[in-house]
């Protein structure tokens, strides 16, 4: 990200002399690329990726961040002229006259693509000093074996930019193809010895994913969680263990079925493959893939919903009372107050309702409804000599 705003910054921020130049064209380009915006795209990058990736020091972070900064407002400075921002504008040109012309399909168009790579090939010299520089200034300031896993990850992406600028060469001659992956390179277009291509493969294995991990891989989650809000005693613990192994096993009759498993794995790769069939985001094969994955799911959803239905029911009054203090807790160390009716506090004012709800000894409690065949709720039968 901190890559891609610069180099988008800096691409627009030259100014056009005052008075403008041929008609139509604006004064100035709506972008100045400045320190601030500089040490703002390197602490994204440092605090979001970096540090937790590469366990980097907590008390090197900020001088890192001004080390990425300063390469960043480098290579800002060098793509600061006349031609880097024309470039910008023909490209944006080209990439909506190649829509408008394409019809407004979805995937690259080989207009828009001739635009984005002549726009972009000049660009790639002082991307890969970027690279580099931030590859020296933050490689010292990590630990020797996060050094080892950081310089791995680097050749990666620096193979990642080498696809990149030969796509970009590609696509600058007219070659664009349609819904091709810049960062991808040629290989994912390539078969293999039983005829699939890289990206067929990688549909593949994500909808593997899809029907080995689901919503019921969080059932377990969801119950320890539910033992620990509502603190369960041994026994409602064991209650709840056998709620949640009685569900996963009837919802292993679809996870484990043949019949489920390849109709779930074949609308994944479907989907999986749209953007490579340049499948629009409101094609009727989207809603229709949609709709049966949600269709081949609902029982297990309804599994899913019967659990915690059930697991919602063991806790007493007491332990929901308790719980409900501890977040109210929580929430007042964050400034919460409990909103007040009357003088007493919402949670008072239910407690007071719930005991005038009760009836007194005195009196009888309402009849339950009676329910027919149908579902209706039907009250007592009137008896002779009464009135309706």
């Amino acid at each position: 990200m901190a890559i891609a705003g610069c180099v988008a910054a800096a691409l627009a921020q030259q100014e056009v002399p005052s008075g403008g130049g041929a008609a139509g064209r604006p004064t100035e380009y709506g972008l100045r690329f400045t320190p601030g915006m500089a040490r703002s795209l390197a602490g994204q990058y440092v605090r979001q990726a970096l540090a937790p990736r590469y366990q980097l020091d907590p008390a090197k972070v900020d001088e890192t961040i001004e080390a990425v900064a300063r390469r960043i407002m480098a290579m800002a400075h060098r793509l600061d002229d006349d031609r880097t921002a024309e470039s910008l504008e023909r490209m944006i040109e080209g990439i909506m006259e190649g829509q408008l012309e394409a019809g407004g399909g979805s995937g690259i168009q080989p207009k828009s693509g001739r635009a984005i790579g002549e726009a972009l090939r000049p660009v790639m010299p002082a991307l890969r000093d970027l690279v580099r520089g931030i590859a020296q200034d933050v490689r010292p300031k990590l630990a020797p074996k996060e050094q080892l896993k950081f310089g791995v990850e680097l050749l990666a992406f620096t193979t990642a930019i080498d696809a990149f600028e030969q796509t970009m060469d590609r696509w600058a001659r007219g070659e664009a193809r349609p819904g091709e992956n810049p960062f991808q390179g040629d290989d994912q277009l390539k078969r293999d010895e039983s005829g699939r291509t890289a990206a067929y493969k990688s549909a593949e294995e994500q909808a593997r994913q899809a029907v080995e991990k689901g919503e019921w891989e969080e059932w377990k989650k969801y119950v320890a969680d539910a033992k620990k809000f509502y603190e369960f005693d041994e026994g409602q613990a064991a209650t709840a263990d056998s709620i949640l192994n009685e569900c996963l096993q009837r919802a292993a009759q679809y996870t484990q079925s043949e019949d489920w498993r390849r109709k779930v794995q074949r609308n994944q790769v479907w989907k999986n493959m749209l953007f490579q069939l340049q499948v629009g985001p409101v094609h009727p094969l989207r809603y229709y893939l949609q709709r049966q994955y949600s269709q081949m799911l609902d029982p297990i959803s309804a599994i899913g919903a019967e659990l915690k239905q059930q697991i919602d029911a063991i806790p007493t009054q007491a332990q929901r009372r308790s719980a409900e203090d501890r977040i109210l807790q929580a929430l007042g160390a964050q400034g919460f107050v409990e909103a007040e009716v009357g003088g007493q506090s919402t949670q008072e004012v239910a407690a007071a309702e719930g005991e005038a709800r009760q009836p007194t000894s005195t009196e009888s409690p309402s009849p339950e409804p009676v329910f027919d065949e149908k579902g209706s709720a039907n009250e007592e039968p009137i008896r002779a000599g009464e009135k309706p």
